[in-house]
């Protein structure tokens, strides 16, 4: 797969809380069928869970206030 395959792979686990689940579960059956070699499963299975997960948090408030949304504050407003 190319580099832009893995960037794609990455970016689904950011934003697919779904996917992200089962590949924490089981990198190597979440990945089957997406084309990757087995050092790339290897490869990805190694990431910093705790830094995905964070990543994934702050990706999605972002979304959220790009699309709109917005986020609720915890100091008053005047």
């Amino acid at each position: 797969m190319s580099a832009a395959g893995v960037e794609a792979v990455l970016a689904r686990l950011y934003t697919d809380a779904g996917f992200r689940m089962a590949f924490m579960s089981a990198p190597a059956q979440a990945c089957v069928g997406l084309d990757l070699t087995v050092d790339e499963v290897a490869q990805l299975a190694m990431i910093d869970r705790d830094g995905l997960e964070l990543a994934a948090a702050s990706l999605g408030r972002k979304r959220a206030t790009a699309s709109g949304a917005r986020l609720r504050r915890w100091w008053p407003l005047r």
